[in-house]
């Protein structure tokens, strides 16, 4: 694991909420510093795209955001990247905004977005009323990402970017802290740069979102012939995931599950860095 400090373990977590998690268990073994929890409703706009089918059983009701908003900082998971140019339509735009609303309303301190589109919709009517957190899905892992805010009028409203660990590098890392100084970079501890994710992600670009039973059997196929062939086969060592002290630090997608993002967030706590699984087979 490449360490940019002397200090290990100062950092704050940013972890997806499951219905089954035992928040004070999970609390006791790692003193706390759990910060920020992410989730979503079950009916909003994303709900008949493929990028949310996985965590509709993980939403959270009224009465879950009530109770958890006493003791973190929630950040509502919108991360449908293409919706196939119906955000762009009348009814596109009005089912959004009325989710943003519904999100705003509801209390959560953050918005995660990885559409272009959405983010700067935020940025241009509700910059005073949510801060944004853009997705690892915009690949921004080199200081050239600022040109993505230069076009954008007023980008007061996005206060953290989820660093893509493909073809991140040490340098490029230390340049974009340099670049990005009035933001918080979050480091994903357990999304590796992998052949997988490749797929996963082209997939989802190729298709914009729409659910094709056809193309997801394909690719589970072709998942489970890469682990089946060799474990590690287009896995980025995770020797190599880049972060440091100052970073919030990422685990795992309202679309994995608990049971792997308490082995994960125990290990990287017990510095048994090895043991970290990639959370992106679990993604489909």
């Amino acid at each position: 694991m490449v360490i940019m400090s002397n200090i290990l373990n100062t950092n704050k977590y940013m972890v997806p909420y499951f219905k089954n998690m035992d928040l004070a268990s999970l609390l006791s073994k790692i003193n706390g510093k759990i910060e920020i929890l992410m989730t979503n409703f079950d009916d909003d706009f994303q709900k008949n795209y493929l990028k949310n089918m996985c965590s509709k059983h993980n939403a959270v009701t009224k009465k879950d955001i009530e109770c958890l908003k006493k003791n973190y900082k929630l950040c509502y998971y919108y991360e449908t990247l293409d919706f196939e140019n119906i955000e762009f339509t009348i009814q596109g735009y009005d089912a959004i905004r009325k989710d943003i609303h519904r999100i705003i309303d509801s209390g959560f301190t953050y918005i995660m977005l990885s559409n272009p589109y959405i983010i700067e919709l935020i940025c241009n009517e509700y910059s005073n009323d949510i801060k944004i957190i853009v997705s690892s899905q915009l690949e921004f892992n080199s200081e050239r990402a600022k040109i993505f805010f230069e076009v954008i009028n007023d980008t007061s409203c996005i206060e953290s970017i989820v660093i893509s660990q493909k073809h991140l590098s040490v340098e490029k890392f230390k340049r974009m802290k340099n670049c990005f100084k009035g933001l918080n970079l979050i480091s994903e501890i357990d999304r590796f740069s992998s052949e997988i994710q490749m797929v996963h992600e082209q997939y989802y670009n190729t298709i914009y979102g729409y659910y094709n039973e056809n193309a997801v059997k394909y690719l589970k196929e072709l998942t489970l012939k890469i682990t089946e062939d060799n474990n590690k086969y287009g896995i980025k060592d995770v020797s190599k995931i880049i972060f440091d002290n100052e970073s919030i630090i990422k685990f795992g997608s309202p679309c994995s599950t608990y049971e792997l993002l308490e082995h994960n967030i125990t290990s990287f706590e017990s510095g048994n860095i090895e043991n970290i699984k990639c959370c992106d087979l679990l993604m489909w």
